[in-house]
């Protein structure tokens, strides 16, 4: 009947809807066996998808039959159909290399890539300069599996944190281990070494670090090569390099904007305390009395969760380098300057950094000379950290640029700082001189035997002053002292590192298809 054929129709219709809803897909990316953070995850042929946190999991809506496509740097590109199950995991590999490409690994030992046994990956040059990162472990961020940079604080000298995979104590300490030029640094070293003046990084993140390095390598290690000078005969080449780049603030708590200035349902303008009344648009005394006595009289309204946001201003990164370069098969000749100068999103935070480097090298008969000596200076003038504490209690109902100029004696809160009074009058200011000397001399024994001699010495200083403002209260509300005494700080360091291998190293090939090298 015409009954029937209509029912049958609208079963159909309803299965063939719900076979097409979207269903929430789950699993974890892998690779080795250990989980893989910041891997895109994407459904084919859309723009929708989402990235692996650090535990390597990832939760996406998919319908069935459409394919998901995982991919990270380094790493090959897999790709899964969605089928009736609700979770999918995938390990990923890493990509194939030449095998004959050479690679610089532990104590400056230079080996094919298929002869190194450990779990390895290499970026060159062109990947850490091709987004002008401001430093050399910035540059790193995304282009190795499994390694992990973190910023631990977002300062204009801001400093970061080396992991690679996960990391394998709960007190002890799991950073990378950082080498450069075949000499144990720190991250401290790498982080001021402009990212125009490295040849390579090679990530190791099997055991052979901790076969080499003891102990410090056990969590990793970072093979970092500078370059030389060119190879094209003795023609000097100069290179050029500046980049610009600007930073704002990406994105702020979310807070309440329902009640403002006050507390207890109460509207009180020196609050700082956003439990007042709800908002009604009413004209409303803000903040404290200003100079005349008089105060601002605003609408009573939020201005967004965000308000504080015109606090910051917009930041600005300049680095510009030169590079000099000259050689040839027996020798070579590389000098670098390079200047970079961060004014922060924060007025009169500013970071200044200065960075000389010089590498020669000669071959002499059967004895190799090199040398590279590396002088970076800074000065860093930052505020206070609090500061942030006190823009978050910031109702949202102050237009804050408003009382930049009033201090503490007409800002906007009793209870509280001005922000930009602790801008103005909570100020430090670091100085630090680093100086790295290597040197490396090596003789051929015979065609099979030569013995090398590495010795490095890194020297820094540091000096520091801190100096708070004094102000009085002259309000006293309910007995109440928001006085803040001056003070001044001040303190000088010195570090000194030295560091030495001698490597006897032996190359035979025992038949036509075995090598035998031992070091």
């Amino acid at each position: 009947s015409k009954f029937k054929w209509i029912f049958t129709l609208l079963v159909a219709f309803s299965m063939q809807f719900s076979f097409a809803q979207e269903k929430t897909i789950t699993g974890t990316v892998t690779e080795g066996g250990l989980p893989l953070p910041g891997v895109s995850v994407v459904i084919k042929g859309t723009t929708q998808g989402t990235q692996t946190d650090m535990d390597g999991n990832y939760s996406i809506k998919a319908k069935q039959g459409q394919v998901l496509v995982y991919t990270f740097v380094g790493m090959e590109t897999s790709t899964v159909t969605v089928g009736a199950s609700n979770k999918v995991n995938v390990a990923l590999q890493s990509e194939a290399k030449q095998l004959n490409e050479v690679v610089v690994g532990a104590l400056g030992i230079k080996k094919r890539q298929d002869a190194i046994t450990s779990a390895n990956q290499v970026v060159k040059s062109k990947e850490l300069t091709q987004a002008a990162s401001p430093n050399a472990i910035q540059s790193l961020t995304g282009k190795v599996s499994g390694l992990q940079i973190n910023q631990t604080n977002s300062a204009v000298d801001a400093t970061t944190r080396i992991v690679i995979r996960a990391p394998k104590s709960i007190t002890q300490n799991n950073q990378a281990l950082v080498v450069i030029d075949g000499v144990i640094s720190t991250a401290a070293v790498l982080q001021q070494l402009p990212t125009e003046v490295i040849e390579s990084v090679n990530t190791i993140k099997g055991s052979q670090g901790a076969a080499l390095y003891g102990s410090d390598g056990v969590n990793g290690v970072l093979i970092v090569t500078t370059k030389k000078g060119s190879t094209q005969g003795q023609k000097m080449s100069i290179s050029v390099n500046s980049s610009i780049d600007f930073s704002t603030v990406a994105y702020l708590p979310e807070r309440q904007t329902r009640y403002g200035q006050g507390w207890d349902g109460q509207h009180y303008s020196y609050e700082n305390g956003t439990w007042g009344p709800e908002f009604d648009g009413s004209i409303q005394p803000t903040g404290l009395p200003q100079a005349d006595g008089s105060f601002f009289m605003l609408p009573y309204r939020s201005l967004g969760s965000d308000n504080i946001k015109k606090f910051f201003k917009t930041g600005v990164l300049t680095q510009n380098g030169v590079s000099l370069s000259s050689g040839n098969e027996d020798g070579y000749l590389f000098f670098t300057a390079n200047k970079l100068r961060n004014e922060f999103i924060v007025q009169d935070d500013v970071l200044d950094r200065t960075n000389f480097q010089f590498k020669a090298g000669k071959k002499i008969g059967r004895w190799n000379v090199e040398g590279n000596a590396q002088y970076t200076t800074q000065e860093s003038r930052t505020t206070s950290s609090s500061l942030y504490y006190d823009l978050l209690q910031t109702p949202t109902n102050v237009p804050i640029e408003m009382f930049e100029n009033g201090g503490n004696l007409h800002g906007y809160s009793y209870y509280m700082r001005n922000p930009y009074w602790v801008r103005d009058n909570v100020r430090n200011q670091s100085n630090a001189d680093v100086f790295n000397g290597i040197g490396k001399i090596g003789f051929e024994v015979n065609k099979n035997i030569n013995v090398s001699y590495t010795a490095g010495v890194n020297l820094s200083s540091t000096k520091t002053l801190g100096y708070t403002n004094d102000y009085v209260d002259p309000y006293r509300y309910g007995n109440g002292n928001q006085s803040v005494i001056s003070s001044l700080s001040t303190s000088n360091g010195s570090t000194r590192r030295l560091y030495a291998d001698l490597l006897i190293n032996f190359d035979y090939d025992l038949t036509k298809d075995l090598n035998l090298k031992v070091n």
